[in-house]
């Protein structure tokens, strides 16, 4: 019915392909638009479903509270990402663990729990060992976690590396750091120098982090525009990773 009063209706004809033209622009503007990577949240506690305890279960439990729960659950807006603080009663310490359905994503995520100034950064399995820390209290179980926008690997090795050589390093979108070594033997001090940071967003602190065969080190960075980072006794062997933070 339709198409047999399209073929005689000049102005349904006009209209239809007016509106045709106007989504498949709409349609492409969509499939070709960037979209952005998120790379901060900030988490905060679970909301689980409220359970009613018959009298009975109230009667096994008894009065006896804990001074503090077992673990804390934090989770960001989108349920992207889980992240458990553990206390571990035999050692005292308090673990992190981060998770997420891309066990990638999970790894080497810089993370300020409980409205702490410190930093700490995930292993290849999303855990952090945060020490003996006192447990925070109820209004500070949030955190933060920034995932790193960029990622580089040194090759050839750091051993193979020679005094004063440069070395520039960049990321699929474009970021670009210069390395350069200084000093002699096992421990040496290495030089990065940001080249460029691509959309970089303006007032956002960058923080870079250098990860070698058994110690992490985090740096923050300066606003200039070209910000560098020291790091003192490098160790020359194995592979260095290098994330930057924003």
């Amino acid at each position: 019915m339709f198409e047999k009063h399209l073929a005689v209706c000049p102005y349904c004809r006009f209209t239809v392909k007016q509106l045709t033209g106007e989504l498949q622009s709409v349609t492409r503007a969509w499939n070709s638009k960037t979209v952005q990577p998120v790379y901060y949240y900030t988490m905060s506690p679970m909301t689980l479903p409220e359970i009613e305890y018959g009298p009975h279960l109230l009667a096994a439990q008894g009065n006896n509270k804990p001074d503090r729960p077992d673990s804390i659950a934090l989770t960001t807006p989108d349920n992207k990402f889980l992240l458990k603080a553990v206390f571990d009663s035999h050692t005292g310490d308090t673990w992190l663990y981060l998770s997420s359905d891309d066990p990638e994503s999970a790894r080497n995520v810089l993370i300020r729990p409980f409205g702490q100034t410190g930093e700490y950064i995930t292993d290849d399995r999303g855990r952090v060992n945060l020490g003996k820390i006192d447990w925070p209290d109820p209004s500070r179980h949030t955190a933060e976690i920034r995932l790193p926008r960029a990622t580089f690997v040194l090759a050839p090795p750091a051993d193979e590396m020679q005094k004063g050589e440069v070395t520039r390093l960049t990321s699929p979108a474009g970021d670009t750091i210069r390395l350069t070594f200084s000093g002699e033997g096992r421990n040496r001090k290495l030089e990065i120098d940001i080249v460029n940071l691509a959309n970089r967003e303006p007032g956002s602190p960058v923080r870079i982090a250098l990860r070698g065969p058994d110690v992490i080190s985090i740096m923050p960075l300066s606003a200039d525009a070209e910000p560098k980072a020291f790091f003192e006794k490098v160790r020359a062997e194995g592979k260095l990773e290098i994330y930057l933070y924003q």
